[in-house]
């Protein structure tokens, strides 16, 4: 970090981390550098290939990013190097429940310009950056020999999977009447974000519907008992409050799982964050 903003090196690590989860095989085959060299996690990931990132990019499953942490540690000649960790989970709506924690160090070289800020990154030559090591320093721990992706909880961010369980009890269900006057029966688990619309709040479902209620936002926060923290609702604006179980990031706007973008208001995007993630990460985590 200089001056509290991300160099070159730690944005170009944070997109390498989040292509690799994404399924991007296109753009990590291209910055990985001829001489490449990678261990991963596992004891039997005593040296890994540039095929063996690539094979497993394509079963990758879809994350939700909790806490993430890029540090540009070292620079010599033509090789910086990049160290840090990210807390996650696997994303609701997947046949799995999975987080963990990991713990990584990746050597670029060539990398143009890497002292400056991150919204530099786009408009500087980092396409002669290329990876020369990655290292992923704690195993995924199966739960079953063999299985790669394992039913069970990181111990950092079990709230996010606790917040899950808690969210599918029919004990939390809603029960709302739409401006039509018909009545649905919802678990807050289904409920991705709710938006104010005048008089009126909209609910966006997890599966694309939408129901509108004639009620404003805060009144209907209030009456559902939304505004209580154990129920992983933020407002992230006076029109918009979301379930922190979506929220995939948080930069001048919020993006949620489904690749939706609302509004946060500049002066209020650290509190927004930090919030959400304290719906999402144990207290020995924050």
């Amino acid at each position: 970090m200089i001056g509290g903003r991300e160099t070159v090196a730690e944005s170009l690590t944070r997109e390498l981390i989040h292509r690799f989860y994404s399924g991007d095989a296109r753009w990590l085959a291209g910055h990985f550098a001829p001489d490449f060299t990678g261990i991963g996690a596992q004891s039997e990931q005593y040296r890994i290939s540039v095929d063996d990132i690539l094979r497993n990019t394509g079963v990758m499953p879809d994350l939700v990013f909790v806490r993430e942490r890029y540090e540009q540690v070292a620079q010599s000649g033509d090789m910086t190097v990049v160290m840090g960790q990210y807390a996650a989970y696997v994303a609701p709506g997947q046949e799995m429940a999975f987080a963990d924690i990991q713990r990584f160090t990746v050597i670029w070289r060539d990398l143009q310009n890497r002292d400056l800020q991150n919204r530099d990154l786009q408009n500087n030559d980092v396409s002669r950056a290329k990876l020369v090591h990655w290292h992923l320093s704690n195993p995924l721990r199966a739960s079953v020999k063999g299985e790669r992706f394992p039913r069970r909880t990181a111990l950092g961010i079990s709230r996010a999977m606790s917040l899950m369980t808690e969210q599918k009890r029919y004990q939390r269900e809603l029960q709302i009447q739409d401006v039509t006057g018909a009545t649905h029966r919802l678990l807050l688990f289904d409920l991705q974000y709710v938006e104010s619309a005048g008089h009126n709040t909209v609910l966006h479902m997890t599966d694309g519907a939408k129901y509108v209620v004639h009620r404003g936002l805060g009144a209907f926060l209030a009456d559902t008992g939304l505004e209580d923290d154990r129920c992983g609702f933020v407002r992230v604006h006076r029109g918009y409050a979301v379930n922190a179980l979506y929220v995939r990031s948080v930069s001048d706007c919020v993006t949620m799982v489904n690749g939706d973008t609302l509004p946060v208001p500049q002066r209020k995007v650290t509190v927004v964050r930090e919030t959400i993630a304290a719906a999402r990460i144990d207290d020995d985590m924050a």
